[in-house]
């Protein structure tokens, strides 16, 4: 009887960073973690951290190389057909310090090497040449709606993998923030992309050479090259071999709401002058500010500073308030049972309320539409 294929498919659960706990702890048991998701998402940088945690060695080789395709290849002496392990590949069955090796771009093996790698998974040799038990496997590849051709994974290698379908969530776009703050990319940068992590997962491939999204990789090397550059937020938004270059790596579309915000955010206030005085220190008076102004309160926000925010957002239009406490709370909920907030929700909370009110009847009639739907 076929075994069921373990896999891991609510919304909350695909967040890289969560399915990467997931996988550490399905290593070494009958089944291989299969990471399916966008490229560029990190899959492969996911893999190689799980080894680095463990102490163990990494090695990645991709089923479109001729890496794997040469275990599939024979050579005939005589009338004895015998199978061919090129001399690069030995260490498969010598190693003696755990490794983790990363089988990536697993839809696209042909069915010889797929035939070879469930060899590798489910018996642990090749062509009779036992494994060593120091050797690990970790599987990788991108989703059938990415649109990179390949193959179906056939039913016998598929029984022996735990799909984990990965895609950018809240804790990964904290981390990927904090990535490139390290690296040393202007924050508000960072925060142009953060205010829609949308902009970190929408890669639309299709037939033509156009690029019609990004993702993360593709963001790291525009930004970096802006960076590194030395154009500055002034510059990324005048000249237009910026736009340009934008446009080139995570699409045109992309590089307009960049600019978009950064433009907007030439005209903010200092973030660090306002919460040393969320009093007194001026505030923009323009819609499209204020709101700019929200979004880098929320990528600002800590449980340290959580008092000087609240009272700026305090100092905000009511009509604007909501939002932006609302938007706030969204990205960093673990600062809604922090005082400062819980008494300026408590404040307002006859518009609070009717907006959590009204998300609520909204979900609701989503999910009874859903169920009529099935019926």
């Amino acid at each position: 009887m076929n075994k069921p294929r373990p896999s891991v498919g609510g919304t909350a659960d695909r967040d890289i960073i969560n399915v990467m706990k997931l996988v550490d702890r399905c290593l070494c048991t009958e089944f291989v973690p299969y990471l399916k998701g966008q490229s560029g998402i990190g899959k492969t940088r996911m893999a190689e951290q799980i080894a680095e945690r463990r102490g163990w060695d990494f090695k990645s080789y991709n089923c479109t190389y001729a890496d794997f395709a040469d275990w599939g290849l024979y050579t005939k002496m005589g009338d004895d057909v015998r199978a061919v392990i090129p001399d690069h590949m030995q260490w498969l069955f010598d190693a003696e310090y755990p490794t983790l090796v990363l089988v990536d771009e697993l839809p696209l093996a042909p069915e010889l090497i797929q035939g070879n790698l469930m060899a590798l998974f489910n018996e642990r040799h090749i062509r009779g040449q036992a494994l060593s038990p120091a050797v690990h496997f970790i599987a990788a590849g991108n989703r059938p709606q990415d649109r990179v051709g390949g193959n179906a994974i056939k039913w016998p290698l598929a029984s022996r993998v735990a799909v984990f379908e990965v895609e950018v969530g809240p804790e990964y776009a904290k981390a990927w923030g904090k990535f490139m703050q390290d690296k040393g990319i202007p924050e508000v940068y960072v925060e142009a992309v953060l205010d829609q992590p949308e902009m970190l997962s929408n890669a639309t491939p299709n037939t033509t050479a156009d690029k019609e999204g990004g993702d993360p990789r593709a963001w790291d090397l525009a930004l970096s090259i802006l960076s590194n550059a030395g154009i500055n937020c002034a510059q990324a938004t005048g000249r237009a071999e910026a736009r340009m270059l934008l446009s080139a790596y995570v699409g045109e579309a992309n590089a307009q709401n960049f600019i978009g915000y950064v433009k907007s955010a030439l005209t903010m206030p200092n973030m660090e002058a306002l919460l040393k005085d969320p009093n007194n220190h001026p505030l923009p008076e323009e819609t499209d500010q204020m709101y700019t102004l929200g979004n880098s309160l929320a990528f600002h926000a800590t449980e340290k500073n959580a008092d000087a925010v609240a009272t700026i957002i305090n100092r905000v239009p009511e009509e604007l308030k909501e939002r932006i406490l609302k938007d706030l709370l969204n990205k960093k909920p673990h600062l809604g049972a922090h005082k400062a907030f819980v008494a300026l929700t408590v404040k307002g909370s006859e518009t609070v309320n009717r907006a959590l009110e009204q998300e609520e009847r909204r979900y609701r009639e989503e999910q009874a539409e859903r169920v009529r739907q099935t019926i």
